[in-house]
C-alpha cells in the first residue's frame, strides 16, 4: 500500500467483523511499527498492554463498571462519549492500552505519533482501528489493574477486521489547506 493511500483512506473503525480474529503476530507487527515513531530526544515513552479474548472482556467490564460508578458526576454529553467509546472498544477484537512512562514535555507528541503509526500499519495490513482517549475517565482503576504506578494512561486503541459496512467508507470532509495553514515568506 502506498503511503498517500494509507494516509487518505485510513478511517476510525467502529464496526468490526466478529468472525475474524487478529493473529498475535499481526498485533506484534502493529506494536513494533509504533515503536519506530519519532520521540523527543529518543525517549520512547510508550508502553503497551495488549488485551484480547477474556483479558479484553475483563478490561471492558472494569471500564464500564467504573464509568457507571461515575455516571452521576458526568454531564450527559460526557456520559454519551464515555459509554459510546467503551462500547466501540468492546466491538473490537483487540484493545491496546497506551501508557506514558516519561511524562515529559515531548511525550504527548511522541505518543500521538506512535498511535498514528500503529493505526497506519494496521490499515496497511487490512486491520481497522479506533483511537479512544475516553478510557482516561477510568484511568485510576485501569492503572491499578494494568499499569505501573509511575505510568500515565494515554489512550485505548481498538483493533479488528472492519465489517462490510466499513470497507471503502469515506471519511468526513477535511478543511482545505488554505483554511488551516498560513504560509509566510
Amino acid at each position: 500500500m502506498e503511503l498517500d493511500e494509507a494516509i487518505l483512506n485510513r478511517r476510525s473503525c467502529r464496526s468490526y467483523d466478529q468472525t475474524k480474529h487478529i493473529k498475535p503476530e499481526a498485533m506484534r507487527e502493529i506494536v513494533h511499527a509504533g515503536t519506530w515513531a519519532p520521540s523527543g530526544t529518543n525517549s520512547q515513552p510508550w508502553r503497551f498492554t495488549v488485551l484480547s479474548g477474556e483479558a479484553k472482556a475483563e478490561f471492558i467490564k472494569l471500564h464500564r463498571d467504573d464509568l457507571e460508578s461515575k455516571r452521576a458526576g458526568m454531564t450527559e454529553q460526557v456520559q454519551n462519549i464515555a459509554f459510546w467509546s467503551c462500547t466501540s472498544l468492546e466491538k473490537s477484537d483487540v484493545v491496546v492500552l497506551v501508557w506514558d512512562k516519561e511524562k515529559s514535555l515531548t511525550s504527548p507528541q511522541s505518543l500521538g505519533a506512535c498511535i498514528q503509526t500503529m493505526m497506519l500499519k494496521a490499515h496497511g495490513i487490512g486491520i481497522g482501528s479506533l483511537w479512544v482517549a475516553a478510557v482516561r475517565w477510568s484511568k485510576e482503576e485501569i492503572t491499578k489493574r494494568y499499569g505501573h504506578p509511575d505510568w500515565e494512561l494515554i489512550a485505548g486503541v481498538g483493533f479488528g477486521y472492519p465489517s462490510e459496512k466499513m470497507i471503502g467508507k469515506k471519511g468526513p470532509p477535511r478543511l482545505p489547506v488554505d483554511e488551516v495553514a498560513e504560509f509566510l515568506g
